[in-house]
């Protein structure tokens, strides 16, 4: 399918953290994931390395855990560099240095959803949305109707357990007013003429 060109190219960058590439291009190749397959043919995808990484070495997987990786994806910076080994670890040594905080004080259009160690959300001006990673200390986001998704993913992540089937009905509810909201923009879409 062609694609018109675009005034401004723009680009998607989609974190796929611990998929493994193997049953992505299975699935994609059977025809079971034609997103990704599109993803796959019209795009890039990233191998992430680390340079220091000894698969020898005692304990090396601790080397290569996604809250090292990440981090070292969205600046460039090594592990060494950032420094960043845990999860729920202060991000300062990486804000206003991950690919997204340099496009936005360039007056990049910027979006961030999700990205691991991306607490807190942050705006020079161009950032369009900021709904951090699901282990944020909290649910701040913006804008404010993606306020609701971030409560429910901040609550199930806290909440995560065997038993969480009982606080499923919990969870829910915090989705009801981003449900509400999506149905309201539906309906006035569907009511606007097209030129």
């Amino acid at each position: 399918m062609a694609h018109a060109p675009q005034e401004h190219p723009s680009v998607l960058f989609l974190e796929l953290n611990e998929a493994e590439r193997y049953w992505i291009d299975k699935l994609a190749a059977e025809g079971k994931l034609p997103v990704f397959r599109r993803l796959l043919d019209d795009g890039v995808c990233l191998k992430t390395s680390i340079p220091e990484f000894d698969p020898a070495a005692d304990r090396a997987w601790r080397t290569i855990t996604p809250w090292i990786i990440w981090p070292s994806v969205y600046t460039g910076m090594t592990p060494r560099e950032h420094g960043i080994i845990a999860f729920g670890q202060d991000t300062t040594p990486i804000q206003g240095r991950c690919v997204w905080d340099v496009l936005d004080k360039a007056s990049v259009s910027t979006g961030v959803f999700g990205s691991l160690l991306s607490f807190p959300p942050r705006n020079a001006g161009s950032a369009r949305y900021y709904v951090p990673e699901s282990l944020a200390d909290d649910p701040d986001c913006f804008p404010a109707e993606a306020m609701p998704v971030q409560k429910f993913s901040v609550f199930t992540s806290r909440n995560y357990s065997e038993n969480f089937a009982r606080q499923y009905v919990d969870a829910t509810r915090l989705l009801r007013p981003a449900l509400a909201h999506a149905r309201h923009s539906d309906d006035r879409y569907a009511g606007s003429s097209s030129p």
